[in-house]
């Protein structure tokens, strides 16, 4: 008997400005503890912050008030390989790549954060959500 792999893909989401305080939001600034970035001792930039609690994020068993994405385009974290983790007490840095700070990348004077804006979740159609699925998977298909 043969058995086959079932796929399931989840629903994808773009983010647009929330006239109401969300619970969801881009950018600010971050005190993490650990979330600093070891080649330079700066403060990762803070991209996302997502409520785990929403449950169209599907997350809800993990154990955090707000899942945070974080990343460093300033040093060698964006030559390569970066991964984290996050607990309720601190961010882990597991790997990362090691280089000095860029003081012209992205672009001179890059901010250590971006303001605050809340944001909401808005569910994309099946059809964008191919379009997002093919760019970040070249070899299901063209587009």
């Amino acid at each position: 008997m043969r058995s086959e792999m079932i796929s399931h893909t989840p629903q994808g989401y773009f983010v647009e400005s929330a006239t109401t305080d969300s619970p969801h939001a881009l950018c600010g600034p971050q005190r993490i503890n650990g979330a600093i970035s070891p080649n330079t001792g700066l403060p990762l930039l803070l991209l996302v912050s997502l409520d785990p609690a929403d449950p169209r994020l599907g997350i809800s068993h993990l154990k955090l008030a707000t899942l945070h994405l974080l990343y460093s385009w300033t040093c060698g974290i964006s030559d390569g390989v970066f991964s984290y983790r996050e607990s309720s007490e601190a961010v882990e840095i597991i790997a990362y790549t090691k280089g000095p700070l860029h003081t012209d990348f992205p672009y001179e004077n890059y901010p250590l954060f971006f303001p605050r804006v809340p944001v909401e979740l808005k569910a994309l159609t099946s059809e964008e959500q191919i379009v997002v699925e093919r760019l970040n998977r070249p070899e299901r298909g063209r587009l």
